[in-house]
């Protein structure tokens, strides 16, 4: 009885991130920020009633946020600043007990089982960033963790570096480019992937094929039901 009751209870709480995926329909362009948050949902489930799920909240999500809560102009200008030189990845990662709330994951646990690879080329998670992201971040992830409702208490933000050599940013939703992530619930466990290729559709736009014109993702060159080369501008 307590076993099918726990079941259960894994069930309504994977169908609760996962709801995240469904926030809002895409449009042409991202009109909310939940279409960002939407398409760059990720879900992982690790056995034993453990499920990680990630979000990878690239500059342009977080400019949006800042414009919809409506914060003074000149915060906005910080926004646009500073949170390009960060790639900042949303995670989560929680175990249901029988009979108990769920069991959240550290950040320090959720690092040390992550891999994240930029353009190839593996990053680490930073242990300091600009003090103006600091400060700021508390109050734009409010949208994001009050769309997890009960489980927003688990959510932790990875910063990563996106600057090259010459301090320009490397990695944004609207240029080409990937994001992975190698993820390992415990030593026992598989090791397993997740991407993330730029463009994102939910801010530049959709693509469209040129012979049926069907909408495309904007992170596609190529069209699937005709094999033609999508266009090149969403």
């Amino acid at each position: 009885m307590h076993h099918t009751h726990g079941l259960h209870r894994y069930a309504v709480l994977s169908l609760v991130i996962l709801a995240i995926v469904a926030l809002t329909p895409f449009g042409a362009r991202a009109y909310n920020s939940s279409d960002i948050v939407r398409e760059s949902a990720r879900t992982l489930e690790g056995g034993g009633g453990r499920v990680a799920s990630f979000w990878w909240l690239p500059p342009e999500y977080w400019q949006l946020v800042a414009k919809e809560l409506g914060i003074p102009a000149e915060e906005q200008a910080k926004v646009r600043t500073v949170f390009r030189d960060y790639l900042l990845v949303g995670a989560l990662e929680s175990k249901l007990n029988t009979d108990k709330k769920p069991e959240f994951a550290t950040i320090a646990e959720i690092v040390k089982r992550a891999k994240f690879y930029r353009n190839g080329e593996e990053i680490q998670v930073l242990r300091d960033v600009n003090p103006e992201v600091v400060r700021l971040t508390p109050s734009l992830v409010y949208l994001l963790r009050a769309s997890l409702a009960g489980l927003g208490d688990g959510l932790r933000l990875l910063p990563l570096a996106n600057v090259d050599a010459k301090g320009n940013p490397i990695l944004s939703g609207t240029a080409p480019g990937e994001l992975r992530l190698e993820y390992r619930f415990d030593e026992s466990s598989a090791m397993q992937q997740v991407d993330w290729r730029a463009p994102l559709t939910s801010i530049a736009g959709a693509k469209k094929c040129p012979t049926g014109g069907e909408p495309l993702e904007a992170s596609w060159s190529w069209c699937p039901w005709h094999g033609v080369k999508a266009d090149e501008e969403p």
